[in-house]
C-alpha cells in the first residue's frame, strides 16, 4: 500500500507540478496531502488540500488509471481550482468548492458540480497536452475515464 502512495507522491512532485508552468502563469502551487482511506467508494477523491486514495482492495485497482485520477483530483484539477478560486474574484458558482458539502443542511450556496466536474475532466485531457501520458496504457486510463464519465451521464440524467 505504500508503494501506492509513493507512486502517486512521486507523480505529483516529479511529473505534474514541474510542467505546469508551462500552461499555467502566476500560479501558486499550494501543499497537498496525498492520504490513504479504506472504504468503499470511489478510487480517489478531494478535500481541502487532501488527495485522498482509496486503498480498500489494492490489488483491484488499475495502475493506468492512477496519473488520470491525479490529474482530475489534485494538479490541475480540484486542488487547483480550489487555490485558484480563493485568489481570484470569480462568481460564485465557480468559487464554491464541493468539499462533501454538497448535501450539507443548512444549504446556504448552491453548489453546481457540473462546472467542478467538468474542469477535472478538462484536466484529464491536460496531462495529454502536458506530456504526460507516456504509455500508450496510461493514455487507455484516459478513456476509461472518461467512459466512466459518459456512461454515468446517462445514467444520471435518464436519457
Amino acid at each position: 500500500k505504500e508503494q501506492i502512495l509513493d507512486k502517486y507522491r512521486s507523480m505529483l512532485d516529479e511529473q505534474i507540478i514541474p510542467r505546469l508552468d508551462t500552461m499555467f502563469y502566476n500560479v501558486s502551487i499550494g501543499p497537498i496531502t496525498v492520504v490513504p482511506v479504506e472504504r468503499d467508494g470511489p478510487w480517489g477523491s478531494y478535500g481541502l488540500s487532501m488527495f485522498y486514495v482509496n486503498l480498500k482492495e489494492p490489488m483491484k485497482r488499475f495502475t493506468f488509471t492512477m496519473m488520470p485520477l491525479t490529474l482530475h483530483e489534485a494538479y490541475p484539477g480540484h486542488h487547483f481550482q480550489d487555490l485558484y478560486s480563493q485568489h481570484f474574484d470569480i462568481p460564485l458558482y465557480r468559487a464554491q468548492p464541493l468539499n462533501g458539502r454538497l448535501y450539507s443542511v443548512p444549504f446556504h450556496f448552491p453548489v453546481y458540480s457540473a462546472y467542478a466536474e467538468g474542469w477535472a475532466l478538462y484536466a484529464e485531457y491536460l496531462g495529454h497536452e502536458l506530456g504526460l501520458y507516456q504509455e500508450p496504457f496510461e493514455l487507455f486510463g484516459r478513456y476509461v475515464s472518461e467512459i466512466f464519465r459518459a456512461c454515468r451521464l446517462v445514467v444520471d440524467t435518464g436519457i
